[in-house]
């Protein structure tokens, strides 16, 4: 295994930059009007996420635990179960936004060079905000990804220790940057502009 400080980038810089290249594309096709709608559906989710499950998920998953007579969730265990399923939901949102009808902002897009670096900006922040917040659950929960090791005990999919680079990105995703009422607040906001004439 590589020390950190041997590996400019690792795998959490790359899915990570791939994700957000993935939606500025998406932004690119799409339009920013549209995409400003998926801004909206990502605020929802990350203060349904932070505000509420995070806090009480655990307790409600230890209780369902004893009901069933399971005993004590291994703290290990738990950590799995919470980034995984924080990560489904939080993809299953923003699934659900592109899907069907889309929440699209009112007005016409604008043409040429300002359309085209608002539809990259809209894309940059939404891929950062989606890629951030994915890989802050990973980072929240001691990263569960890297248990998974083959017999030999080498991971499949994560090996540690984080690079530098990925150690310094830790300390700006979304949500760790951001308290959780804010994003309740931020959703107000995109809603309120939405609604606007």
């Amino acid at each position: 295994m590589c020390g950190s400080e041997r590996r400019l980038m690792g795998p959490l810089e790359i899915l990570f930059l791939a994700i957000f290249l993935f939606f500025v594309f998406i932004c690119l096709a799409r339009g920013y009007p549209k995409e400003l709608g998926i801004t909206t559906v990502i605020f929802a989710a990350l203060f349904l996420i932070m505000q509420f499950l995070t806090p009480y998920l655990p307790q409600a998953l230890q209780w369902l635990a004893d009901k069933l007579g399971l005993g004590v969730i291994d703290p290990r265990t738990m950590q799995h179960i919470l980034a995984l399923t924080f990560s489904l939901l939080f993809i299953g949102i923003i699934f659900a936004g592109y899907a069907g009808q889309t929440f699209t902002f009112p007005g016409n897009q604008r043409k040429g060079v300002e359309g085209l670096l608002l539809n990259i900006l809209v894309g940059a922040v939404n891929g950062y905000l989606v890629a951030g917040s994915l890989w802050y659950f990973q980072d929240f929960y001691d990263y569960p990804v890297a248990d998974f090791t083959n017999l030999g005990g080498t991971p499949y999919l994560l090996d540690l220790p984080l690079t530098a680079t990925a150690q310094a990105i830790t300390t700006f995703l979304p949500p760790a940057l951001v308290p959780s009422l804010a994003w309740g607040a931020l959703l107000i906001l995109m809603l309120l502009l939405r609604v606007r004439r």
